[in-house]
């Protein structure tokens, strides 16, 4: 038996390891940039602004509903109303009920920093949000552009952090091939097949960093 049989295994549990990730949830990155947008990154409006209207729909994330925000203020609706606008299209996780709570406060006339950023981690969007909008009320910027701006890093936040997360996906193969008692260092690199994989999974690599980056550049364009 040839020393390929005895990583066989391993690489299969690595599949399969992969797939069973990959079945539970669509990669952050294929879901923010292929994900029906249109050019430039945004989503239809029409399929935004139904998401988080419909009973059991999945929650509008918080980017889009921002980049939302962003619109409604940037169309010349006053703050109350296009808070409240945004409010009800949010779901039922934690940034929809402090959208909501912000909402109300910024209808009574009050700043919605503190519903946003109350007991939040630095860097949740409500937070970032929260902090934003307390940052541009001092200094009389337009809202709608400086949200739009802060809509974006975020929708590229996740992305950025899935394929760094994927680009570690060949070590832990490695490591999965070492714990099924084989050894795939030495079968990648002397024998003619894992020559032939190592180059293989050395051009997927960079074609995947090109991809990511000519992806996030669209983005920031």
């Amino acid at each position: 038996m040839g020393p390929e049989a005895h990583w066989l295994p391993a690489v299969a549990g690595a599949a399969l390891f992969v797939l069973v990730i990959a079945s539970g949830r669509r990669p952050l990155l294929i879901r923010h940039f292929m994900g029906g947008q249109q050019r430039g990154g945004r989503r239809p409006a029409g399929r935004s602004w139904r998401r988080g209207g419909r009973a059991g729909a999945e929650p509008a994330e918080p980017a889009e509903l921002i980049a939302q925000l962003a619109g409604v203020l940037g169309a010349g609706v006053s703050p109350a109303q296009a808070w409240s606008l945004v409010a009800e299209q949010a779901g039922h996780d934690d940034f929809g009920a402090r959208l909501r709570a912000a909402a109300a406060q910024v209808a009574a006339g009050r700043s919605p920093t503190a519903a946003l950023c109350q007991a939040t981690e630095p860097g949740d969007p409500a937070r970032v949000l929260g902090v934003g909008w307390d940052v541009l009320a001092g200094s009389g910027a337009a809202a709608g552009p400086a949200l739009g701006s802060l809509a974006e890093s975020l929708r590229l936040a996740a992305p950025v952090a899935t394929a760094r997360v994927l680009a570690f996906l060949p070590v832990l193969g490695l490591g999965l091939g070492f714990a099924a008692g084989a050894d795939p260092l030495q079968v990648l690199f002397t024998t003619q097949a894992g020559r032939y994989s190592a180059a293989a999974a050395a051009g997927f690599a960079v074609c995947g960093a090109v991809w990511t980056r000519w992806l996030v550049r669209g983005v920031n364009s």
